[in-house]
């Protein structure tokens, strides 16, 4: 994606509960440059189940084509509690929300962002992570199902 003259990853994060109940996309931007900060947008969207329709992806979607560069703020006196995705959880605390969401990181796998590279993690200080990719072209409800796919398989730790 272009911004000016300047080319960059496009960044979004998908948390799904354990349970399947819930998701919450963010889309992420820099803070500042390509290569600076990446931060949540405050504003992440809320999806309640039946999580593998499109919606899931289409959120995915508009969350990566809205990613940006942004004009460089400071984060200094930001606390945990002040994490969007962890307000828009209404979890009791940053740990409980660590503990009940699997983070799903989806970014372009390079500055054309031709191709979308999905990270999930079984646990916040996992050692190993799931991986998947797909043409950012691919229709919702195919991103939705590889989604679900790689939150599975860090859920059940499986990859069947």
């Amino acid at each position: 994606m272009f911004l000016g003259h300047q080319r960059f990853t496009q960044h979004a994060v998908v948390y799904i509960d354990r349970e399947g109940q819930r998701a919450i996309v963010s889309t992420v931007h820099h803070n500042g440059s390509p290569n600076g900060i990446l931060l949540e947008d405050e504003n992440p969207v809320v999806l309640l189940a039946p999580l593998a329709t499109p919606a899931l992806g289409s959120a995915v979607c508009t969350a990566m084509r809205s990613s940006e560069i942004r004009k460089e703020r400071s984060c200094r006196d930001d606390k945990l509690t002040d994490w969007p995705a962890f307000r828009a959880s209404r979890s009791k605390s940053v740990h409980a929300f660590e503990a009940d969401y699997i983070s799903i990181r989806v970014k372009g796998a390079n500055d054309a962002n031709i191709i979308y590279v999905l990270e999930g993690l079984p646990s916040k200080n996992s050692d190993l992570a799931v991986q998947a990719s797909i043409s950012s072209s691919a229709k919702a409800l195919d991103l939705t199902s590889l989604c679900l796919r790689v939150w599975r398989a860090c859920r059940d730790r499986s990859l069947a």
